[in-house]
């Protein structure tokens, strides 16, 4: 097991008993999950640490936990969390620089660049956030070529395994979802713009996220609308 994993590990018991906590007044549980969490170093390797695993997913549940008894662990886990931000933007743009397609995991909210702009977003690390929120206008907005074919910049290079692909997913895949899709970073980009953080281009990127919906978008049963989970490359297409 995982101790610093949220998904599967000591560190989802240590949030559960950080919010019963905060609600009963009852810190006993808590200290200890915390203790059985940091029995082990926490990741802090900028390609394996996330929203959802090491420093970043630690950091966000002792900020949860909102505890003077942390204070000092949360402060040094942020500041690596700030350090695992940085260098995940610096390798993004060398990316995009490239023209390369990005992997899934460069963007997506589970162990991408989303999921750590919401933990800022909660932090108040402003700066850095707006960084992010300038990258994520960038991924929706500016297509790439592959194969001939214009594609959205977020179509990831890998099947929905964020493995190179076989198959139908040979040529990777699209992704409409909010854990490891477009969805995510839409989401996150809304969400900023109702919290007043706003940077250039964000009503565009908003805009032709929503299209790309907006073109999918199938009726489902009792007159909703739904969106298919994932698209091979032969029928994405960018939008115009």
């Amino acid at each position: 097991m995982n101790h610093d994993d949220l998904g599967g590990g000591l560190a989802g018991n240590a949030l559960y008993e950080m919010v019963i906590a905060r609600g009963q007044g009852d810190w006993t549980a808590a200290h200890a999950a915390a203790k059985a969490m940091s029995s082990s170093p926490v990741t802090a390797h900028p390609a394996r640490a996330n929203l959802y695993r090491g420093a970043p997913a630690v950091a966000y549940i002792l900020h949860i936990a909102d505890h003077p008894a942390y204070a000092r662990s949360l402060a040094q886990l942020d500041a690596e969390t700030v350090a695992i931000v940085a260098d995940r933007l610096d390798a993004a743009h060398r990316r995009m620089a490239s023209g390369r397609v990005p992997r899934m995991w460069e963007y997506d909210l589970i162990s991408g660049l989303t999921g750590l702009g919401a933990y800022l977003l909660h932090r108040g690390r402003d700066n850095l956030f707006e960084r992010v929120l300038r990258y994520l206008v960038r991924l929706i907005t500016e297509p790439l070529a592959v194969d001939g074919h214009q594609v959205p910049g977020w179509r990831a290079a890998t099947d929905p395994r964020d493995v190179v692909g076989t198959g139908r997913f040979a040529h990777g895949h699209a992704n409409f979802g909010i854990a490891h899709g477009v969805a995510g970073p839409l989401a996150l980009l809304a969400l900023a713009r109702r919290t007043g953080h706003t940077v250039d281009g964000q009503d565009d990127a908003l805009a032709e996220g929503i299209a790309h919906l907006a073109a999918w978008a199938q009726p489902l049963d009792k007159g909703s609308i739904g969106w298919p989970e994932l698209l091979p490359l032969v029928v994405l297409r960018y939008v115009e």
